[in-house]
């Protein structure tokens, strides 16, 4: 089978594809909760070989702990919380929690990460505050990074480059502020000579 281009150069088989992970989320039947009831979903995942019951409130946990971990990266958004929610609402977040999920799961950094194998395999009560507690002196992924050095050299070439071009950016403000000027003398001298002439 011929490999897929998704454009720069990034080439994937059929057989890479249908490797990615496949999630589900399903709205478990009965609602929880002893005074204030809640909606719990089964979330499972083909890689992580898992099958876990999740509430909305551990997925927020999940993505507040992925925003600290990478804060340079497109994690997607969540769906809105709601009070007195419809049949029609929670499939809608249903089908959003699904995409947040295997976009995660398909991503090659944040799959692997300890805060997604943890949401997507933990079996325990309370996750949201387990998580919380496990992952709360968690850095981001640039301080951690074994090429933190390289990184930051070559964002200091990076840096030179762009005061580099700022200066001739003012360079070039200044001389097209100058040019201006002088045609506007001119268009000036030429309107004053055209009245001399009548």
């Amino acid at each position: 089978m011929n490999p897929i281009h998704l454009g720069g150069e990034v080439t994937l088989s059929y057989t890479q594809l249908i490797s990615f992970d496949f999630v589900t989320v399903d709205v478990l039947p009965e609602k929880k909760g002893v005074l204030m009831k809640h909606t719990e979903y089964l979330v499972k995942s083909k890689s992580f070989n898992s099958s876990v019951q999740r509430r909305y409130t551990h997925f927020e946990v999940f993505y507040e702990l992925l925003i600290a971990r990478f804060p340079y990266r497109m994690i997607p958004r969540l769906p809105p919380k709601k009070i007195g929610m419809t049949d029609h609402f929670i499939n809608q977040r249903r089908k959003a929690l699904t995409r947040f999920l295997s976009i995660i799961s398909r991503h090659p950094v944040l799959r692997k990460d300890p805060i997604s194998q943890f949401f997507f395999t933990a079996e325990v009560n309370d996750l949201h505050i387990h998580m919380r507690d496990k992952f709360k002196n968690v850095l981001d992924e640039f301080v951690t990074n074994p090429d933190k050095s390289t990184i930051e050299s070559e964002l200091k070439m990076v840096s030179g480059d762009v005061t580099g071009m700022k200066q001739e950016l003012v360079r070039m403000l200044n001389s097209a502020s100058v040019l201006r000027e002088l045609s506007e003398r001119w268009v000036a001298r030429t309107r004053e000579a055209s009245y001399d002439l009548q």
